[in-house]
């Protein structure tokens, strides 16, 4: 009995530092793409219901995030891209993660884009999956459901106590 005590626990500590590391890295990337921990579960969640895998993710949006730097600081081309969006940079900018994807999947939705200019469009604002067409074909209506499932399913960490786990793993480590 001891033995499977100890075995339990054993296996129930791996389990809560595995989960405290999943959500440690969550909350570096969530950082890294200038997002919160919700914001980016549920823009991944989306995403996942989309067909596109998250590293395709992830890197999309740190090439969105580089053109959107591109356009505040004032490249033309990238400009260009946003206006034509019907979207301002520094708009998107001040966005959490999910709500930046939503808001152009919104714009493209109402363009009335085909597939091939959908990618085009995606191109010039520095995304270059082409499995990103389907999860900005269907409109933002998917991502804010996602999200909102974070919350409802319980899946939510608020930005303080992933401060908090970041900062536990880091000394734990």
């Amino acid at each position: 009995a001891g033995a499977a005590a100890t075995a339990m626990a054993a296996a129930t500590l791996a389990m809560v530092q595995k989960t405290l590391q999943s959500i440690d890295a969550q909350a570096k990337l969530a950082a890294r793409l200038d997002g919160t921990v919700d914001g980016l579960r549920g823009l991944q969640i989306a995403a996942g219901d989309a067909g596109v895998n998250t590293g395709i993710l992830n890197k999309a949006v740190e090439r969105l995030n580089r053109r959107i730097g591109e356009a505040q600081a004032g490249s033309t081309t990238a400009v260009a891209a946003f206006d034509r969006l019907g979207v301002s940079a520094a708009e998107l900018a001040g966005m959490d993660v999910d709500t930046r994807l939503a808001t152009i999947a919104d714009q493209i939705k109402a363009m009335g884009l085909n597939s091939a200019e959908t990618a085009a469009l995606l191109r010039e604002l520095g995304v270059r999956s082409t499995e990103m067409v389907n999860l900005m074909a269907q409109g933002g209506d998917a991502i804010r459901a996602a999200r909102k499932e974070v919350d409802v399913f319980g899946l939510s960490v608020s930005q303080l106590d992933a401060a908090r786990i970041e900062a536990f793993n880091d000394s734990f480590s």
